[in-house]
């Protein structure tokens, strides 16, 4: 991020993502926030900042599972599941003082079976949306996996990247105790990439960024996928 803002002030030429387009991108609250205004599906969640300690505690208490983001970094830096409020209050102690953060609720509950370790992995979606100025449309994609389930899909945070065409076959959810294969179809897919589109529209000046998604499964097993957060480099 200081490196784009460094370059993106110095350098007097053309660019596709110049830094103040993307201050939205960069904040996971305002973000998530203008997401869920436009009516697109994101996990439940609540931004705290300091004085919020008894919200996030009765936000815990009500949706179980948690995931706490500190509102700035990147690459899954710090970046915790919380099980319990004990857990955020322990969590909490450990950070800035000053520090504002984004709380949701836990809902990734599609999983990626490693195929050589037999290993149930986090997994998160990463799709490019790309824009004329008018127009946008997803171009690319892959998948973050994480280490194991309760270590985010980040290569920052020792997980890996996987094509797409690599989840076929490879994925999981837990149903009754057991876990269940899962196959993404035409439909899931058409839906998804509908989605990133949408999610990309509230970023009006940024010509390219990359959305990532987690895959959520009803009782019935139908996934949908949920929008995460902006990537704007």
């Amino acid at each position: 991020r200081a490196r784009h803002q460094e370059w993106s002030t110095r350098l007097a030429i053309p660019q596709i993502n110049p830094v103040t387009a993307a201050i939205l991108a960069d904040d996971k609250c305002a973000t998530t926030s203008a997401w869920a205004d436009a009516g697109l599906q994101t996990p439940p969640f609540i931004p705290i900042g300091p004085r919020d300690l008894q919200a996030a505690i009765q936000f815990v208490s009500t949706h179980g599972e948690a995931v706490i983001k500190p509102n700035a970094d990147s690459e899954g830096r710090g970046v915790a599941y919380i099980q319990s409020p004990d857990d955020f209050a322990a969590y909490w102690r450990t950070t800035r003082s000053s520090q504002n953060a984004l709380l949701q609720a836990r809902r990734d509950r599609v999983f990626f079976k490693d195929p050589q370790t037999q290993t149930i992995r986090t997994l998160a979606l990463r799709l490019n949306v790309g824009s004329d100025g008018v127009y946008r449309q997803v171009e690319s994609g892959y998948a973050q996996l994480g280490a194991h389930t309760r270590s985010p899909a980040s290569r920052g945070r020792d997980g890996a990247i996987a094509a797409l065409a690599d989840l076929e076959n490879n994925l999981v959810y837990k149903s009754a105790g057991h876990w269940q294969p899962l196959f993404l179809g035409a439909h899931f897919w058409r839906e998804t990439t509908t989605c990133a589109e949408r999610g990309a529209a509230i970023f009006s000046d940024l010509l390219l960024v990359g959305l990532d998604l987690i895959i959520d499964v009803d009782g019935d097993g139908r996934p949908s996928a949920l929008l995460l957060e902006a990537n704007p480099r």
